[in-house]
């Protein structure tokens, strides 16, 4: 309830700004679908497999998102209006939801302060990954997975942030400091009792046309006051981006570990994805990804996930793709998870 109000109040915010003379109202937004095969695969928790579910073929919705925003001087308004094919209530499928919501003020391109629900830019890949399909396939890097947000190997949500671009000498350079609400029991009126706070930034630099580098690092603070746990998640991150002409490597890198009640238990994940455009229509690419977390109960053993795929765009703001997937995994006893999609992504 507390999100659909919110959801409208910021549809309604953004559209009475239209009606102002100064003010400027956008809306875009994006569409993935397509269809999936799903291989033969095993379903386990830890090292024990429970039961083993047949091939599948399945139709799916991965994101449906509008993009209302509105600028006005110095000030801009941006809203992310998501509905995913994920989970919902039951007997029903799919989730809706105000994914982002925020507003920003310019001072200059060296100083941009932003507040509200935002997407925090640890790493390259998580600053863009929700302003539009920025991934080649149907699925992203397997850390991106809806579902992976609940046992942190990605910073989701942030309150306030501070960033901007400069040059130094002939080196740009961009910086983001942010923090947020940790993750805690709610209290009386929805109120966040959390004192564990998160707190990250992320600097890059280009030292060439070609060629991004990107640190990253995060803490955040958990306290569950009905258990009595008290733990802490710290992430540190590398990204590269390296283009030359119609080829693109683009990797991260993202060791960490977390802390309950003073045990600490490491975890990393990283992926390494490599393109070639041909003809700005066709995007042939391959995939590796990688995660472990010690902490977690399915995710104590390293997963690995090869990937390959195309893309074709055959008209402007239009892609096709298709996309294979091979999820390997360490744990005794569970097999490999092999999936097939195709799906068309759509801009607007």
């Amino acid at each position: 309830m507390g999100k659909s109000i919110l959801t409208l109040f910021a549809v309604l915010l953004l559209r009475q700004s239209a009606y102002t003379q100064d003010r400027i109202l956008d809306i875009s937004g994006y569409i993935d679908a397509g269809a999936a095969w799903l291989g033969e695969r095993t379903v386990s928790v830890g090292d024990t497999a429970f039961e083993t579910r047949q091939s599948k073929f399945t139709y799916l919705t991965q994101r449906f998102n509008l993009l209302p925003s509105s600028e006005f001087g110095r000030v801009k308004i941006f809203a992310n209006i998501e509905y995913n094919s994920g989970s919902g209530d039951e007997h029903k499928s799919g989730t809706f939801e105000l994914f982002e919501a925020w507003s920003q003020y310019t001072f200059s391109d060296a100083l941009k302060l932003r507040g509200g629900i935002l997407t925090p830019p640890f790493g390259a890949f998580n600053a863009t990954r929700d302003a539009s399909p920025t991934f080649l396939g149907v699925l992203p890097p397997s850390v991106f997975d809806e579902g992976f947000e609940e046992i942190d190997f990605m910073p989701q949500f942030a309150n306030v942030l501070i960033f901007g671009t400069t040059t130094v000498g002939s080196i740009d350079v961009e910086y983001a400091l942010f923090t947020g609400n940790g993750i805690g029991t709610e209290g009386e009126m929805s109120i966040d009792g959390n004192n564990g706070k998160d707190y990250g930034a992320r600097f890059a630099v280009t030292p060439s046309d070609d060629l991004t580098l990107g640190f990253s690092a995060w803490r955040s603070g958990v306290e569950d006051y009905e258990s009595g746990i008290s733990e802490v998640h710290t992430l540190f991150g590398t990204d590269v981006l390296f283009s030359s002409g119609d080829l693109e490597i683009r990797a991260e890198y993202i060791p960490g570990y977390d802390e309950i009640n003073g045990v600490q238990f490491f975890k990393a994940t990283g992926f390494v994805i490599t393109s070639y455009t041909v003809e700005e229509t066709v995007t042939p690419y391959v995939l590796f990804d990688y995660l472990r977390n010690d902490a977690h109960i399915k995710m104590s053993h390293i997963q690995n996930r090869i990937s390959a795929g195309i893309t074709y765009k055959p008209v402007w703001r239009t892609a096709l793709k298709a996309q294979f997937i091979r999820d390997m995994y360490s744990r005794s006893g569970v097999d490999d998870i092999s999936y097939f999609f195709v799906g068309v992504s759509i801009l607007f």
